[in-house]
């Protein structure tokens, strides 16, 4: 199969389109073969080396983290999904990545790909909806600690817009900023009246 690979860490890290063997399986794993992939910023900063003490590939490594596609084998403990469903999923910080003809996928990482989403959609939706997720689910409410209210901060792209449609009557986010207009690219978007830069 093709596979966008990178060769080694570094200011040349050698990324081109290289053979590579179909990858197979575990007993908890899907085989994909990956209709749309979607690269984050992250993506680009993998082969600099940047994240290396944290992400560990074994070089040459398949880039990208984000996949939609379709299930063309499950290993013998997977009981979510069967041939033929159509899934996407994110490979973020699993050793291996999306840009390639078939990939694994730990059925964990997995879900059923909306059917209102085609595969371009889909694979658009893992990075950003797991980004935008994490602030609700990291700062719960227990009965020792009053609700939390995260601060978006650098509110202008696309986690960061999620989280504010996903928010509203969620009392945890209420508070999000951006940099002023025009600074970085950032633009607010209609979504989002100015009110809302720096409010609470």
């Amino acid at each position: 199969m093709k596979a966008l690979t990178f060769k080694r860490y570094g200011k040349s890290p050698e990324i081109g389109f290289a053979d590579a063997p179909r990858p197979a399986p575990k007993l908890d794993e899907l085989l994909v073969q990956v209709h749309a992939a979607g690269l984050n910023p992250i993506d680009n900063v993998i082969p600099q080396g940047t994240f290396k003490p944290v992400l560990h590939f074994q070089l040459p490594a398949t880039l990208g983290s984000d996949l939609a596609g379709v299930v063309v084998e499950v290993g013998s403990r997977v009981t979510r999904f069967k041939p033929g469903d159509a899934v996407f999923a994110s490979l973020f910080d699993l050793g291996n990545g999306s840009l390639a003809e078939f990939a694994v996928v730990p059925e964990s990482a997995a879900a059923l790909k909306p059917s209102y989403l085609d595969f371009v959609q889909a694979a658009l939706v893992p990075m950003v909806a797991l980004t935008s997720w994490q602030p609700f689910t990291t700062f719960r409410s227990t009965a020792a600690a009053p609700p939390r209210r995260p601060r978006l901060t650098g509110a202008g792209g696309a986690a960061a817009d999620t989280s504010r449609r996903c928010g509203p009557g969620r009392p945890c986010c209420h508070r999000w900023s951006c940099p002023p207009a025009g600074v970085h690219g950032y633009r607010l978007p209609a979504a989002s009246p100015p009110r809302h830069r720096s409010a609470r």
